[in-house]
């Protein structure tokens, strides 16, 4: 009886912990504060803000036509490479849904990519050159383009990133996908070829 009081003592600590890591940005759903990264960019050559991703264009009728801020989170209805970035192609190389490869040449030690997600899911590992990677960052978005959260909007997306870094002169198809976790359920998933 003592070893199962202590077992749900140890539960409930460990969920608390994990809440509070949560509440901090994000609770039910609604942005309460905005993090600052600028502690992670001092050595990322390629750091852009979630912000800086702006222009980049989320096809607006794949997406749900109304976000309500007080309906249960919804599942996956968009998930779509958005955009390239590497050492050789330093600037943003933004990706739309019905194209096959990036318009600029990459390659080199370092390639990141951007996948806009709205509604929410499971992320699985992006796969590109050999490499299997999960997710370097999965941003919270908002509003039904999927722009930059500010405090007090409801979360409807990710921007997720992935880093795939070491290899030299890397080319080939990026696949990446995931798994919703509330009405839509299914299985999402999109690919580009990085030249």
């Amino acid at each position: 009886m003592k070893m199962n009081k202590t077992l749900l003592a140890l539960a409930l600590l460990s969920s608390a912990f994990s809440v509070n890591l949560l509440a901090a940005d994000i609770e039910a759903g609604v942005v309460k504060n905005v993090v600052d990264h600028s502690a992670l960019i001092q050595n990322d050559t390629l750091y852009f803000s979630p912000s800086d991703l702006q222009g980049i264009e989320v096809e607006a009728p794949k997406l749900a036509t109304s976000v309500s801020t007080r309906a249960a989170a919804q599942g996956i209805t968009y998930f779509e490479i958005g955009a390239v970035q590497s050492v050789s192609y330093p600037n943003i190389d933004p990706v739309s849904a019905n194209q096959f490869s990036t318009t600029q040449n990459h390659g080199g030690g370092q390639v990141r990519v951007y996948v806009f997600q709205f509604g929410y899911g499971n992320t699985n590992n992006a796969t590109f050159a050999g490499s299997s990677v999960s997710a370097t960052s999965s941003t919270p978005r908002c509003g039904a383009n999927l722009s930059t959260c500010s405090a007090g909007q409801t979360v409807t997306g990710f921007l997720h990133q992935f880093d795939f870094f070491g290899a030299s002169n890397i080319s080939g198809t990026v696949n990446v996908s995931a798994n919703s976790i509330a009405s839509p359920f299914g299985f999402w998933s999109d690919s580009v070829f990085v030249q």
